[in-house]
């Protein structure tokens, strides 16, 4: 145990610790991480992608043929994807609740991709073994809505 004796830097700890307190924080890693987080979607009517590019159904094909294509059409479930030109070589394309839009030309390709669902923001990594870091704040779910309406606006229709 430490003790430190300063009302400046007690009042700075106490502040982290209320924002992470308040913020709930997880990770995922590894295709049973990413399947836990589209399980999760599943209770969400919309759900947000910035930077998309198929991913999920392309690595994990009989998981999306299997169910959860199936599940999101039942549940009335729509994906809205500001996305990069890689997903058109994917399965995504085929999915009728899965709605389109391209970043310009230009933009640099990056494994990287935003989703937005209910009060989650995850930031999903599809690296050999994907991680995803999700945080559970309505505040920055609203900021990156937001932010996904504004690439919405200007993303290139489909």
């Amino acid at each position: 145990t430490i003790l430190i004796k300063n009302a400046d830097l007690a009042k700075t700890f106490r502040k982290n610790f209320d924002n992470m307190f308040e913020s709930k924080t997880e990770v995922y890693r590894g295709y049973g991480g990413m399947k836990a987080i589209f399980e999760k979607t599943l209770a969400y009517k919309e759900i947000l992608f910035i930077g998309g590019t198929g991913g999920g159904p392309k690595t994990m094909p009989e998981y999306f043929e299997g169910y959860y294509n199936r599940e999101a059409e039942k549940r009335g479930i729509t994906w809205l994807n500001v996305a990069h030109r890689a997903i058109l070589k994917t399965p995504a394309m085929k999915q009728k609740f899965h709605h389109i839009r391209f970043l310009p030309k230009h933009f640099e390709f990056s494994p990287n991709v935003i989703w937005v669902f209910g009060n989650c923001v995850a930031n999903v990594v599809w690296l050999s073994e994907p991680v995803a870091f999700l945080v559970e704040d309505a505040h920055i779910a609203k900021a990156y809505r937001n932010y996904f309406r504004l690439l919405w606006k200007m993303a290139e229709k489909t």
